[in-house]
């Protein structure tokens, strides 16, 4: 379509360079604001909600992308907060009774088999002392002495643990852990959100340059969007004449289709001059360079129509 639009223009824009007063038109074409949604990552395209040329409205949904990896990472983000949330929780209240019962009966099991093994170890040093014993015997009660004391002392130190409270370091530890799975879920359900994409504000869809089934790339552009009441004119002006336009000065232009006149309100001048378009020249301009002006229109137009604007004669001394 906007092929066809130029064409038409440029066929205007001939017809119209026969005219007496054609040296002092301003040409330039339609355009809109486009807002581009580009893909936020490497997923397949599962739905296309919207058609070209479809209004839109803002936060409706415009097309899905796969979301089976974001919800499971998610979830796994769930599990890990809940983990840490409950760690956090049972160091702030303390241990369970029935914790503390256990770690008493398992410090009084260890407790008996010590005595048992010091008895058997300084038995086995009397036996020794009288040559009654192997070596290997003795090393072995004497090992069984030793590894039920190292039991002892571990069971006892679980038991004093559990009783003498949480430290202050080790919950503020666990609250950091909670902050951290927290800050991971937010991530991960942004990273899920993201894969529904949502018009960002009203506006007409111009152009979807993707199919459904399609896997699509990180900033890969998926919808073009463009806005409502943002169409504006640009216009090449030649340097005799920018100093004749200043920001916010009303003008009136001409759509050279059908000389419909259209009331616009310059925006922006461009503060570098560059080379004007084939299409946008007339015989006299031919060779210079213009200066790019954007017009803001108050008509909601379609982009590519041919415009121009027309100009008292210049005295160029």
């Amino acid at each position: 379509m906007n092929i066809y639009l130029k064409i038409t223009a440029l066929s205007f824009l001939l017809f119209l360079a026969g005219c007496e007063d054609e040296t002092h038109r301003l040409y330039g074409t339609v355009e809109r604001d486009v807002v581009t949604i580009s893909a936020p990552a490497n997923e397949q395209i599962t739905s296309i909600a919207v058609k070209e040329g479809q209004r839109v409205n803002q936060g409706e949904v415009l097309l899905q992308l796969d979301a089976q990896n974001a919800t499971a990472e998610r979830d796994m983000a769930l599990a890990v907060l809940a983990n840490a949330k409950a760690d956090l929780a049972r160091l702030q209240n303390g241990e369970r009774p029935e914790d503390i019962a256990s770690a008493k009966a398992q410090l009084a099991s260890r407790q008996a088999m010590l005595s048992e093994a010091r008895k058997n170890y300084r038995r086995a040093q009397s036996l020794r002392n009288q040559a009654l014993i192997s070596q290997a015997e003795f090393d072995r009660r004497k090992a069984n002495f030793e590894d039920a004391s190292g039991q002892y002392q571990s069971a006892l130190q679980q038991l004093d643990k559990l009783t003498a409270g949480t430290r202050i370091e080790e919950i503020d530890a666990a609250m950091a852990n909670v902050a951290k799975a927290d800050a991971q879920l937010r991530l991960a359900q942004h990273g899920l959100d993201e894969l529904t994409l949502h018009a960002p504000s009203a506006a007409v869809v111009e152009s979807i340059p993707v199919f459904q089934g399609e896997r699509s790339q990180i900033g890969q552009p998926l919808l073009d969007l463009a806005l409502p009441q943002s169409t504006y004119a640009q216009i090449y002006v030649p340097a005799p004449y920018v100093t004749q336009f200043q920001l916010g000065q009303a003008v009136q232009l001409s759509l050279a289709q059908s000389e419909q006149m259209l009331k616009g309100k310059v925006r922006w001048i461009a503060s570098q001059p560059s080379f004007t378009p084939y299409y946008a020249l007339n015989q006299k301009d031919s060779a210079r360079l213009s200066y790019l002006m954007e017009v803001s229109l108050t008509e909601d137009i379609p982009s590519g129509l041919a415009i121009y604007l027309q100009l008292p004669e210049v005295n160029h001394d």
